[in-house]
């Protein structure tokens, strides 16, 4: 660990909340989720500096040592929102999340968003970046350079994004039915929690926490499955359903979990909720869960501001971002006119694993 790191991130009681901005690299009046993100990159690189990722529930309690310390928030709330930043930060490329739960710094690089300037995607720190402060800012999960780029790697957004899938339906088809099944441990069936993904048991605006359900005898066939089995983290997979008995499975891993939602959501006419609502300036994107990789990515290069389901974008740019959500599935309608936003975007999402696993360890 960088020992100018882990003093930063010592609990101290009586520091404000504002020097903890600042010995973070942050501006003292930072609002909570950049806080939250940039103390995020900072626990995840000092809890990594021996080569070997941090669990997700040490990344989570290291987090809130140093939050709570210097805040008096709801700390259920605070911990569900820093898993939320959490998950965009890899969507964006900070962290990484391996299967097994563990989380590492991402690599280090900016993304060239041409007359939009440059976002600076690193799971490093501010205050370990060799990147003068001025030029810097940060915004939620976001941080833009406004000037040099301090000899860092340059990317494009279509670099940055990744190759194009198929079409969603042809994809959703693919994975669910390509070969790779192995059967289920016979340990894991009996300690883990098997759920399945199925918006047509549920109705049509149901949130996504109602769209899981448990298995029964008329279940045939293959499902996006979501497996708990505390203390490991949630893993996902797809299941070879047979009268209701699960005969095999085949892991894979978030992302492909996440787009696998808008893929079964569109054979099922069950999409997911998209909001528009237009200002004279710009308009604001506001979606019911979190974007697979690709397109949060592309999405997040249009905005000024973005959270994990949330964007503001020029009028300009605003049917780019329409085609972009429309390979999702999701048909853009306006929502009417809103007074401009000028404050933090909220982290409002809704991650495959909505609560962090000590949060079901204390339901039990």
């Amino acid at each position: 660990m960088k020992q100018d790191i882990v003093k930063v991130l010592k609990p101290q009681a009586d520091r404000p909340r504002g020097q903890l901005c600042v010995d973070l690299g942050l501006p003292v009046v930072a609002d909570d989720n950049t806080l939250i993100a940039e103390l995020l990159r900072a626990v995840v690189f000092a809890s990594t500096a021996n080569g070997h990722p941090v669990g997700h529930e040490v990344m989570l309690d290291r987090t809130m040592e140093v939050l709570v310390a210097c805040s008096e928030g709801n700390q259920a709330d605070l911990r569900r929102t820093a898993f939320e930043i959490a998950v965009m930060l890899a969507a964006l490329g900070d962290l990484t999340r391996s299967f097994d739960g563990g989380w590492g710094s991402g690599d280090t690089f900016t993304v060239d968003r041409h007359a939009r300037g440059r976002y600076l995607i690193s799971g490093t720190p501010i205050r370990e970046l060799r990147v003068q402060r001025s030029h810097i800012e940060a915004h939620g999960g976001l941080r833009i350079l406004t000037a040099t780029t301090g000899g860092l790697p340059l990317r494009s957004v279509e670099d940055w994004a990744g190759p194009a899938t198929e079409p969603l339906d042809q994809w959703t088809s693919s994975a669910l039915n390509s070969d790779g099944m192995t059967t289920v441990a016979d340990n894991l069936l009996a300690a883990a929690d098997f759920t399945f993904y199925r918006p047509d048991a549920a109705a049509a605006a149901a949130q996504d926490a109602h769209r899981w359900t448990g298995t029964h005898p008329a279940l045939n066939g293959r499902f996006l499955t979501r497996i708990v089995h505390y203390p490991a983290p949630d893993r996902f997979a797809i299941a070879d359903l047979n009268d209701g008995t699960l005969r095999g499975h085949r892991l894979i891993n978030y992302d492909a979990a996440q787009r696998l939602l808008f893929g079964v959501d569109s054979i099922h006419s069950r999409c997911a909720s998209l909001r528009i609502a237009k200002t004279p300036a710009d308009a604001t994107i506001t979606v019911g869960r979190a974007l697979p990789h690709r397109e949060m990515r592309l999405l997040t290069a249009l905005a000024s501001r973005a959270s994990s389901t949330r964007w503001v974008i020029s009028l300009d740019d605003l049917s780019h971002a329409e085609a972009v959500l429309q390979e999702l599935g999701l048909s853009t309608t306006e929502s009417g006119h809103s007074a401009r936003h000028t404050g933090s975007l909220d982290a409002g999402s809704q991650p495959l694993t909505s609560r962090s696993q000590s949060d079901r360890k204390r339901r039990k």
